[in-house]
């Protein structure tokens, strides 16, 4: 039932099972283009030099999501195993959980997608650009370079001008598929909106207003109904005997704390466990690929520096007879082609360099990190004291059902807090949103 951003991936919280599109791939293709690229200039295959553009740019990348997503999907289904059957009063909240999770899932594939487009197309204009000035092409092929240069420029103006930011609808549909799940372990609890009523109609009542076009989700964030916090509706329940809350039956309870026990704490912690192992070690790869691409740019500006010192003062070959007339010519050719890779890759890798530093910044994968390790200690504590509840070490003789009740409405708070940070976070860079 539960699903996984900045990104995080920008990584919206609290979805354990939801996949995210990989950027290693146009990291790979990337570097597979300027390869081919040098590779196609060294043996003047002018003609082949759009093939590999035209394939990184619209073709590769989804295919190679697709089979990465594939794996993990694989993987995570093995570790998951069968979903849980859901209650029939909660069937159509599921379904709405569901339908907005996947429609948050594919706003934020979106997103990242063009932010990783956005931080590579860039060094690809610098590199067309640098091919047609350091090697001097014919005519045609110099204008197919520009022209190239020019496009990917346009489409950079036109991106940056109409997407700047997480979109407003990858936003509202993440609040408020949050929001319909928290509703699912709200109910089942019996707490918050479902506290002395009936649970289906009001899981219905609810499941309506919170996929209302009109709804502000950030407005439904709060654990509150009319101003009036659910904790303190909680306590006041308790308290009076009037209105005193009727005690689920002893299995429904059980079930009740199991099923919040395993589904809402054990898979969450797993699920920052395993992003906090796999965001570190992305994070670590970057900075690793980014510290090569700086260092091969320091070497290929040396190398640069020797070229254009010596070259001026090159030794002129003495004049003609003896000399075989293929030798210097082929000497100078393999010398000029040799410059003009140098001087490509001195100019291209720092462009590259810096889209690696924009991919860290999209994903934010060391913040990420941070943040999950510490809501995965918060949620290991709370899931201990839900053990007691279960085994019935609860302190002070508090009855369990409320002491379970108690601490659900704690969880969401802690759920609710962190969920606000990343609106607070994403929100921030989407003005339009």
């Amino acid at each position: 039932m539960n699903t996984n951003s900045m990104s995080g991936d920008v990584q919206a919280p609290m979805q354990p099972r939801r996949l995210k599109s990989s950027p290693w791939p146009w990291i790979a293709i990337t570097i597979g283009l300027v390869v081919a690229l040098e590779l196609l200039v060294f043996l003047n295959l002018w003609a082949l030099v759009w093939i590999p553009i035209v394939l990184a740019i619209v073709f590769l990348p989804r295919l190679a999501e697709r089979i990465v997503e594939g794996f993990r999907a694989l993987g995570q289904n093995a570790l998951n195993g069968d979903e849980p059957a859901i209650e029939p009063e909660l069937a159509e909240l599921d379904r709405a959980c569901r339908r907005w999770s996947e429609h948050a899932a594919s706003e934020q594939t979106d997103y990242l997608r063009l932010g990783r487009r956005l931080a590579l197309i860039s060094p690809l204009a610098v590199l067309l650009l640098t091919v047609q000035i350091a090697t001097h092409p014919s005519h045609l092929t110099a204008t197919m370079l520009i022209a190239g240069e020019v496009a990917c420029l346009i489409w950079i103006w036109f991106t940056v001008g109409k997407h700047v930011g997480p979109t407003k609808g990858w936003i509202l549909a993440r609040l408020r598929a949050e929001l319909l799940r928290r509703e699912l372990f709200l109910a089942r609890a019996r707490v918050g909106p479902y506290l002395n009523t009936d649970v289906a109609r009001q899981a219905d009542t609810r499941k309506n207003l919170l996929t209302s076009e009109q709804l502000k989700p950030l407005e439904m964030l709060p654990l509150a109904t009319s101003g009036e916090a659910w904790r303190d509706q909680l306590e006041d329940s308790r308290l009076s005997s009037a209105a005193a809350a009727p005690v689920m039956p002893r299995t429904d309870l059980n079930q009740a704390m199991e099923t919040y026990r395993d589904q809402r704490l054990r898979d969450q912690v797993r699920y920052y466990a395993q992003r906090q192992r796999e965001y570190g070690h992305s994070e670590e790869r970057l900075e690793d690929g980014l510290r090569l691409v700086l260092l091969f740019s320091i070497i290929g500006a040396i190398v640069h520096l020797v070229l254009v010192w010596l070259l001026p003062h090159a030794p002129t070959p003495t004049p003609p007879a003896p000399i075989p007339p293929a030798s210097p010519t082929t000497a100078k050719s393999a010398l000029t082609v040799f410059e003009q890779v140098v001087t490509v890759f001195a100019i291209t890798l720092p462009t590259v360099a810096l889209a690696i530093q924009s991919l860290k910044a999209l994903h934010e994968w060391r913040r990420l990190s941070l943040a999950y390790r510490e809501q995965a200690h918060a949620l290991e504590h709370l899931r201990a004291k839900l053990q007691d509840i279960i085994d019935g070490r609860s302190k002070g003789g508090v009855p369990p059902e409320f002491a379970f009740q108690r601490l659900v409405l704690r969880t969401e708070e802690l759920f609710a807090a962190e969920l606000h940070q990343w609106y607070v976070l994403v929100r921030a860079e989407s003005m339009s949103a």
